[in-house]
């Protein structure tokens, strides 16, 4: 097997890689967000309005990203329940504050990172956007 096709084809990144690293959905090179994950200082969520490399307008209509909310909520949800489950295992306490108490701290940590993910995979999924490879890609680069 050719292994210049293996490392070109990794040149291109996947929808998941482009989720992940919060890149444009249409290129997947250009930055999504204007800062990075935890600088507290400036805003977590704040998002260019048109990718940097490709130029595509983020935000179609207004009121867009209101669905990544649906997909935040599944977060949380799942979040209060992993916690849940792992205090009941570990401690069986009698308190509901040793409930309480865990997952509350933890939801709160995980809101910045789950909110972007969640607006990501809004995006990359649910968006009218369309990754074409042959428009951002030279040949070379293309599998």
């Amino acid at each position: 097997m050719d292994n210049t096709v293996n490392q070109d084809a990794k040149e291109i990144p996947s929808m998941m890689n482009a989720i992940m690293k919060g890149h444009c959905p249409e290129c997947r090179k250009g930055a999504f967000f204007r800062y990075p994950l935890f600088k507290w200082t400036t805003g977590f969520l704040d998002s260019h309005k048109n990718c940097p490399h490709c130029g595509l307008k983020y935000e179609v209509e207004p009121g867009f990203f209101w669905g990544s909310m649906y997909i935040n909520y599944a977060f949380n949800v799942a979040t209060i329940a992993a916690v849940a489950i792992f205090v009941y295992v570990l401690i069986r306490p009698e308190s509901i504050w040793a409930y309480i108490i865990p997952i509350i701290s933890s939801v709160v940590v995980s809101v910045p990172p789950s909110t972007r993910f969640a607006r990501m995979i809004w995006v990359h999924v649910f968006g009218p956007f369309k990754f074409d490879k042959n428009k951002y890609f030279s040949p070379a680069q293309r599998p």
